[in-house]
Parts: structure tokens; sequence; C-alpha cells
């Protein structure tokens, strides 16, 4: 067991590292918690076991602890490469790589949740939304517009221009903007949640006269008759009703699930990657093709369109003849 003066001393490597994350990196204060909160597991599970937790003592036996011993009895394989990564972060700040050294194997796709709706599934949650506006929206916002959970939490009346939404999604400095255009549906899926907001608010304000709306918001969760900011536990929540009654199961219908499978009906709808990689705020089209699950069916679907369009081109340089240049061609002996 360490002593109290050796204890502030640790306390003191891990609060220093996390100054400088904040200076250099300029990350948000729950990133910050939840790196101070790992960093303190590590250190106690070390120290627990008998291994020196300083970072510079650091070596793969510790690193092999966390990862096959502490971190599997409650976390995904996906949790567990983040974990070990954040660690390994926090070693490398005080000139340990031995993290990145080991090279761990890692599956190929680790990230939890990784699902998709079948196409009839996605027609089916559509359909299903259509019963409330807001249901509507929430839909229409993530499976058709390619939308997050915190891009659709953060929307705001004056993020929706003629023709264009404005999103805030993740990342540092209060997150990165992109712009999405409409889709045909777009305008009367607004103009209905529209109408229903303002007769929310107008109910709202009916009860509680006195209570300060936050007019910017788009989407608003009532507490009693109180309007407020809706948070993430209530559009899950939401997600699990729309479910229920597109007799979707709970555990695939997703906000992931929802973005996932609106990317794969981009791309299988002949929508270039390119361009859903844009939507999605992704940075390279590999990123967005694993994103959006296309295996060898969907590549194996794809070519009879490349031979359609082909064919096109032949037919059209058939109206137009065209002569074949002949150049010798030389054998060599």
């Amino acid at each position: 067991m360490l002593n109290r003066n050796q204890l502030q001393y640790l306390d003191s490597l891990r609060n220093d590292f996390l100054n400088a994350l904040h200076r250099r990196k300029s990350l948000a204060r729950n990133t910050l918690r939840e790196y101070d909160r790992l960093i303190r597991i590590a250190n106690r599970e070390w120290i627990k076991a008998g291994f020196d937790p300083l970072p510079k003592q650091v070596g793969e036996e510790h690193i092999d602890y966390l990862h096959q011993e502490i971190y599997p009895r409650t976390l995904s394989p996906y949790q567990n490469r983040k974990q070990i990564s954040i660690i390994g972060h926090y070693l490398e700040y005080y000139e340990n790589p031995v993290e990145k050294k080991m090279m761990l194997p890692w599956p190929t796709n680790t990230r939890p949740n990784a699902q998709w709706y079948t196409d009839e599934e996605a027609i089916r949650m559509i359909d299903a939304s259509e019963r409330h506006p807001m249901w509507r929206m929430l839909i229409h916002l993530e499976l058709r517009m390619l939308c997050r959970r915190v891009d659709a939490k953060r929307l705001t009346i004056n993020d929706i221009d003629l023709n264009t939404l404005k999103i805030r999604g993740k990342g540092r400095f209060g997150g990165k903007w992109r712009s999405l255009a409409w889709a045909p549906e777009t305008l009367p899926v607004i103009q209905e949640y529209s109408d229903y907001r303002e007769e929310l608010i107008a109910n709202a304000l009916e009860r509680e006269p006195n209570q300060e709306i936050p007019k910017e918001i788009m989407i608003y969760a009532r507490y009693g008759w109180k309007l407020g900011a809706m948070q993430e536990t209530a559009l899950d929540n939401m997600l699990k009703d729309i479910a229920g009654a597109a007799g979707i199961p709970e555990s695939l219908a997703t906000h992931h699930t929802n973005r996932r499978s609106g990317a794969r009906i981009y791309i299988r709808a002949g929508v270039p990657v390119r361009i859903v990689m844009a939507a999605l705020g992704h940075t390279s089209e590999s990123q967005t093709w694993r994103y959006a699950g296309m295996n060898i069916e969907d590549m194996s679907e794809s070519q009879p369109l490349v031979t359609h369009y082909l064919q096109n081109i032949r037919s059209r340089m058939t109206d137009e003849p065209y002569q074949v240049t002949h150049h010798p061609v030389l054998i060599s002996r």
C-alpha cells in the first residue's frame, strides 16, 4: 500500500495530465471528468494487485492486468479498447509509451450495438413515427437526415434555413458544424412539428404564465407544465416507444442504428459515398463504408449498375459511330 504522501503525489500527476489536456485540447468538462475517473480506477486496481502505479513504472504486466482481468468483467471490447487507449495517453504524457508499443490485438469491429435495420424495418420505423409529430421529427432527423442524438438535442430554430439544416455535432470547442440539404419530405415534417411546438408552448404558458421558456430550442421536453431542453434519456425513451409501435426489438432500435441504417440506405439508393461521408460528418470514405456496414453482398448488387452504365455508354457510342485506331503490335522473340 502507498502512504499518504505517495497517494498525494499520484493525485498531483493525474491532475497535471488533466490540466495539460484542458490547455492543449480544450476538452469538455465531462470528458475530463471521465478521464479522471478512468485513471483513478486504473491506479486503484494496480495498487490492490500490488503493482507500482507511478506512470514511469507501468509496464506490460500493468496493461495486461487491466486488459485481460479487470475491464472484461464489465466492459465490451469497444469500451475495453477505449479505456486502455486513455490510460495509454496518460502514460505517454509521462514519456512511457508501453501501451503503444504493445500493439494489443483487437477485434476488427469492436464497436457496441453495430447493428442495422433491414430496409423493411427502416420503413416500419418511419411509418410508426407518423403517429406523433415529435416521433416523426426524431426519426426524420436520425434515420432520414443522418443526425446523431446530440444533433437532434442541440437543434435550434436558428439552425433551420430554407432548404438547409445547420447541425452542430460532436467535437471540441462546442462541436463541429455541418450543413444538410433538406429531403423532399423535410418541409412537411418541420411544418407539422412546428405547429405542435407552438401548441405546446401555448398550453404551457396557459398553465404556468410566469415561466421562462427557452424560445431558441427546437425539441422541447415537458416537466409538469414547464418546458425545457430534451434530455438524452427522454429521447431514448421516445425511441423505445416508436420501436414498440413498429414491432422492432428495443435492443435493435437505438440512435446509432437509426443513423447507421440511414447511411446504408443512402448508399444502396446510389448516393455517392463522398456525399454520405459529408452528411455524416466523417473524415474518410472508408470510415463511412464501415459505418454503413456495407458487405460483399452490397458490392455484388452494385456490379449490375456498373454494367448497365457501361452498356449505356456503348449504346451512345453506337448511335454516334466512332473509328477504332489500330496500332501495330510488336511481338518480341
